[in-house]
């Protein structure tokens, strides 16, 4: 009696009279379990006590129940939703069963993959405590039935009561899963099922990853690493958090998957901000912002390394808030970039969303202000899931974008900013190729300078940005009569050169500047109505018989062939106009 008396002060007191234990029996009757039923859960079919030392065996309760001590703390009937607060304390569920012979083996499910400890105690046939352990506590590969969650058989003489006692730790975050008592093949039918699914995840976020990866190769671009790297975090920490990991990848392992969840979770949001601070650059439009992520992807991973480290309440909670300051940060990083003229920054937005929005249940559930179910344990998977290929695209949009924009600006030495074209740097270089080969393979290549002769026109009636857009019309029909060997160049305002590479003939230079004379006096929405373009254009095959002494120099060939052409009749009746046949 003295020793019972010792765990007065251990247990959670209860403001009700003393019960006998028969009483408690016959308020709680026991379950039965037969073959009529598939499942169902234990909270609302059992009682509960909440060890406040977390250090009471089953033996010293039950001899308690039985006992009736004046004062003692007895189980209460459990009830759905309740959250039981468990840092360095123990709850117990007691609850009798009795299963029918003709039914097949039950089974007691603990629905949280992360629980801490849980264990089944109950009296055998020779009356002597038997138990069941799992739990991150107890290394997977020693459990009884090493699945995901912790799940015990119920074991027992047929057709007779047995009293089970169902013991709980979980240390930080108050415990508050789901229970459930189910038989044999609704349990396996359950487990195939939810790895079914949870497999597919795995498969479709290491297809994503591979991905990117690819595109980090080819592409040359280290954002898609960092973005495999984040999605690699995320894809972890959520197979951590479902029992996955556990189960297949590290089953052996104590102390790395009691504690993965939470660091994982930590790194993931780190990993999160990093990659969006890599991709977007902050510090082109913020070097305040810039600052202040680093510095919090920094402030993260040292709070999650120390939470690691040294496991507390406290660390627990700031990697918490770090979190939520993650999930904000990358929003404003988003909206700067956006307000910045970041196109593409609507898409990180919109892949960031999955993840945010599923992250929601998850933080309010570590606050105890949810508890646990199917939304707050895989709501981050199926943001994830919907997150990662998002994020993907967004990230070739942008990437996309950047390699046109430094081709433009590779090229814009070499082209015209306004249409396009080659300009006259890049036209030499190119006349001096021709005129190397004309040499060598004794052939003929052609000039046509085009000049649009009523620019001035649109310009003075229609103002600058109708001119120019006639000009990039102008532009746009040398380039469609134009094959991929020739080159189109801008000379001046409103002058063009076409470059005809040989073998040439003069029919087939004929038709194209034929060609090019209809197309401008086809009518375009991009001028006022009733508009067209005029046309006058100098043709000139090259070399010119009468320009030998020039040599290769391109300067000169060209200079030939715009003296030439001013020299000629400007009657402006005469819209295409030869030199030399």
């Amino acid at each position: 009696m003295l020793a019972l008396a010792s765990l007065v002060p251990l247990l959670q007191a209860h403001a009700q009279a003393p019960v006998s234990f028969e009483a408690a029996r016959q308020s709680a009757p026991a379950i039965e379990l037969s073959d009529r039923y598939k499942s169902m859960s234990l909270i609302g079919r059992s009682a509960f006590l909440v060890d406040a030392s977390g250090s009471a065996t089953a033996s010293q309760l039950h001899e308690r129940e039985k006992a009736n001590l004046p004062g003692d703390p007895l189980f209460r009937p459990s009830k759905e939703g309740t959250q039981y607060q468990l840092h360095d304390k123990a709850l117990w569920l007691r609850f009798d069963a009795k299963i029918s012979s003709a039914s097949p083996p039950w089974f007691v499910d603990v629905g949280l993959s992360t629980v801490d400890g849980a264990s089944l105690h109950w009296l055998d046939a020779r009356n002597q405590w038997a138990s069941q352990s799992a739990g991150d506590a107890v290394p997977r590969s020693d459990w009884p039935h090493p699945t995901r969650t912790p799940v015990f058989k119920l074991m027992g003489a047929p057709d007779q009561v047995v009293t089970y006692y169902l013991r709980i730790v979980h240390q930080r975050v108050s415990f508050a899963a789901p229970i459930t008592l189910y038989k044999e093949s609704a349990g396996i039918a359950i487990r195939e099922h939810t790895n079914l699914l949870l497999g597919m995840f795995s498969g479709w976020m290491l297809l994503v990853i591979l991905s990117a990866c690819v595109f980090a190769l080819a592409l040359r671009d280290f954002s898609f690493a960092i973005c495999a790297a984040y999605i690699t975090a995320l894809w972890i920490s959520q197979a951590t958090y479902n029992g996955i990991a556990g189960q297949y990848f590290w089953p052996g392992s104590m102390y790395w998957i009691n504690y993965a969840p939470f660091f994982l979770s930590a790194m993931t949001m780190a990993a999160g901000l990093a990659f969006v601070r890599f991709s977007l650059k902050p510090w082109l439009y913020s070097k305040k912002l810039s600052y202040a992520t680093a510095a919090l992807v920094l402030a993260q991973t040292v709070a999650a390394a120390i939470d690691f480290v040294q496991p507390s309440v406290a660390g627990f909670q700031v990697t918490i808030i770090n979190s939520i300051l993650c999930l904000a940060s990358v929003y404003a990083v988003v909206f700067v970039a956006w307000q910045r003229g970041d196109r593409y920054t609507r898409w990180f937005a919109l892949s960031f969303t999955p993840v945010v929005l599923g992250a929601i249940p998850q933080l309010l559930r570590n606050i105890d202000l949810l508890s646990t179910s199917f939304l707050t344990q895989y709501s981050v998977t199926i943001g994830a899931a919907l997150a990662a290929p998002m994020t993907i695209y967004a990230l070739i949009l942008r990437s996309n974008a950047r390699r046109e924009s430094v081709a433009r600006s590779a090229g814009m030495p070499l082209h015209d900013p306004l249409t396009g074209l080659a300009n006259m740097r890049a036209l030499l270089t190119q006349l001096h190729g021709s005129i190397t080969r004309a040499r060598r393979y004794k052939n003929q290549y052609a000039l046509v300078m085009v000049e649009h002769s009523n620019h001035e026109w649109f310009l003075h009636e229609h103002g600058q940005e109708i001119a120019d857009r006639s000009l990039v019309l102008v532009a746009d029909a040398i380039s469609r009569v134009a094959r991929d060997v020739d080159l189109a160049a801008r000379l001046e305002k409103n002058q063009f050169l076409l470059l005809i590479e040989g073998p040439c003939t003069p029919a087939s230079v004929s038709k194209t500047v034929t060609r090019l004379a209809a197309s401008a006096l086809k009518p375009s929405d991009a001028l006022p109505v009733g508009a067209t373009l005029k046309l006058r254009q100098t043709v000139a095959l090259m070399p010119d018989a009468q320009a030998q002494i020039m040599g290769d120099d391109a300067n000169d060939h060209l200079g030939w062939m715009l003296t030439a052409a001013e020299a000629l009749d400007k009657d402006p009746r005469q819209t295409i106009r030869t030199l030399n046949f």
